[in-house]
């Protein structure tokens, strides 16, 4: 089994959920590919995953 394989299971590492990006400044959710928060202009991302 390789390191990577045993690392996931070990700390419940699961890609199937939904990610989520908002702006760290007004809370504007935000395209994954977008450079700058469309209301304010903050480069800041927040990312959530959530399952």
């Amino acid at each position: 089994m390789g390191l990577r394989i045993v690392l996931e299971t070990v700390f419940g590492r699961d890609d199937s959920g939904t990610i989520v990006e908002e702006c760290r400044r007004c809370g504007t959710s935000r395209e994954p590919d977008g450079v700058s928060c469309p209301t304010c202009g903050c480069d800041g991302v927040a990312r959530y995953r959530i399952e």
